[in-house]
């Protein structure tokens, strides 16, 4: 049987983001051999075209996992998806609750607190108050916007057809309060508590990796935790969005993960 990989995508985006970065795109050297690769999991994508508040999307994470209760899964979570991954690492009760047995969590250009009145480190409040409002009036315009903060200088993809949100008017504000209201440092201090006590006590915890742009104007880098003793791989001039724009150093990365754990209790700088 077949692995599980759950596949959760960021906000104002589809759910075919994840494959139209490698098994839509086989012109593209160095991706070919991607094929196998992925042909050895059993793939699942998050579908948030149904979600008009911030608990939906939660659900709709849950709805993925109870198509296969007994997989050992693996988990990979983009921008406001990684935010909703951490979620669920963080919290080992819920885990628990819903029999959810996750091996690996990747983190894909996330953060724990998308709110900050320090640039460095987040976005100011006002500043997606703002969006909020826009959405109201001028929905398409705020979501081009954002985008082209998204894919930087591959700027031929914000128009593509391959890119066009799933999200309902509600979904999209439903997302931004969840950016707004999303606190995850005080579970990470937790988390990284029990980490250690589990580290002493030979206890097996679910494994962390996160990969994230040097260049990333959504979730700065700055804003990436400590993860001295995480798996941690920083993709030099990759913006928020590195499996479409930097796609041969991303999936190396993950392959790499995923296969041999290569990058145990180290930082690697992708240039």
């Amino acid at each position: 049987m077949k692995q599980p990989i759950l596949w959760i995508h960021g906000w104002g985006m589809p759910r075919d983001v994840w494959r139209h970065s490698w098994a839509k795109q086989p012109h593209m050297q160095g991706l070919e051999h991607y094929g196998s690769f992925f042909a050895e999991y059993e793939h699942h994508y998050v579908n948030f075209a149904d979600c008009n508040g911030v608990e939906d999307f939660r659900k709709a994470i849950l709805r993925e996992f109870h198509r296969n209760l007994s997989g050992n899964w693996i988990v990979v979570g983009w921008s406001m998806g990684g935010m909703l991954a951490l979620e669920l690492l963080l919290d080992q009760e819920s885990r628990k609750r819903h029999n959810l047995n996750i091996e690996s969590t990747v983190i894909v250009a996330g953060t724990l607190r998308f709110v900050s009145e320090d640039r460095h480190l987040g976005w100011p409040l006002r500043v997606l108050e703002r969006m909020k409002s826009r959405l109201l009036i001028a929905p398409q315009e705020t979501l081009l916007d954002f985008k082209k903060l998204v894919f930087g200088s591959d700027i031929n993809s914000i128009h593509s057809e391959n890119y066009k949100e799933e999200f309902t008017p509600a979904g999209l504000m439903a997302g931004l309060n969840y950016l707004i209201e999303t606190d995850l440092r005080e579970p990470w201090e937790q988390y990284l508590t029990a980490r250690a006590l589990a580290a002493e006590t030979n206890l097996i915890s679910p494994q962390l990796f996160w990969i994230h742009g040097s260049h990333d104007l959504v979730c700065p880098i700055h804003a990436v935790p400590d993860l001295s003793f995480k798996h941690t791989a920083i993709i030099e001039s990759a913006g928020h969005i590195p499996f479409i724009t930097e796609p041969i150093h991303f999936y190396e990365l993950l392959r790499g993960f995923l296969h041999v754990r290569q990058y145990k209790q180290r930082t690697v700088i992708v240039e």
